[in-house]
């Protein structure tokens, strides 16, 4: 998960761990990170919201 505020982040987060079929193994803040980390864990799907 890619979001640029800290608060909507963590709430998405929590909510989304809270279904027994999907797994957030990483929330980032930057797209930068988002891309280091996608490399390395190749995810099925990528939730990213980002402001200009």
């Amino acid at each position: 998960m890619l979001d640029d505020h800290p608060l909507l982040r963590a709430g998405l987060s929590l909510l989304l761990q809270g279904q027994a079929d999907l797994c957030i193994p990483d929330a980032v803040a930057t797209a930068d990170e988002a891309l280091a980390r996608i490399a390395v864990r190749a995810p099925d799907v990528v939730v990213a919201d980002l402001s200009p």
